[in-house]
């Protein structure tokens, strides 16, 4: 997901940062910034929402919801902008209905 969001970013000149750290923390990085108008893009694939060995079991799940749910409470006294593409939608439709391009 996050490789076709940054294929969609290059392909309509869009200027990002990712892996962008807009709130403290260590492991609290938002997939991208799109550096221009300042919003955060998240991609979640199924790790987000169902735990799998492949991304470290429920222990990791469990640690991933938290952080997903601390992530926009800590963007809640800014300015900044989030955008979660959730792993059953299509990145590009989701991107060019949102930013208009394509």
């Amino acid at each position: 997901m996050e490789t076709a969001a940054e294929r969609f970013f290059k392909d309509n000149g869009i200027r990002f940062k990712p892996q962008s750290r807009l709130i403290p923390g260590p492991r609290h990085r938002f997939d991208f910034e799109l550096t221009d108008s300042r919003t955060l893009r998240e991609t979640h694939g199924r790790q987000h929402y169902e735990p799998g060995t492949t991304f470290g079991g429920t222990k990791e799940f469990k640690a991933t919801q938290k952080r997903d749910r601390f992530k926009p409470a800590g963007l809640a006294t800014t300015a900044i902008g989030l955008l979660v593409i959730k792993n059953d939608q299509n990145v590009a439709d989701v991107l060019t209905k949102e930013l208009g391009r394509a």
